[in-house]
């Protein structure tokens, strides 16, 4: 009568060897070469829109970094001069300066979402 309700060891080895096969499938599947798609600074992108999406992020942000030169495409975001020092070189200690440059803020997310509008 309990003998219906246990396992028998062929019923095991079919256990073991389907969880086997289950890990193998879903390693193949998780693990396997995917299209990738290399940026000009060394990043992988799944499709070319990101990737060109990303470039151009890119190209805009390191603008910021750029020191000296008066850079049209960043002219219209109409950043401030400390807040990109603080940005790029000093850093941001206290709220009161975070508080300060809010709107600039703001301003640079509009930079990082023009993307989405090419």
């Amino acid at each position: 009568m309990y003998s219906f309700a246990a396992f028998g060891p062929l019923q095991y080895v079919g256990i073991a060897f389907a969880g086997v096969l289950l890990t193998v499938f879903f390693l193949f599947f998780l693990l396997k070469e995917q299209k990738s798609i290399k940026a000009f600074d060394g990043t992988l992108f799944s499709s070319e829109e990101a990737c060109r999406s990303y470039e151009i992020v890119l190209e805009r942000v390191n603008q910021l970094f750029k020191e000296g030169e008066k850079n049209s495409s960043i002219e219209p975001f109409d950043l401030q001069m400390g807040f990109t020092n603080l940005l790029t070189k000093e850093g941001f200690v206290d709220a009161k300066t975070l508080i300060k440059y809010r709107y600039d803020f703001e301003k640079l997310v509009k930079l990082f979402n023009l993307d989405s509008q090419i």
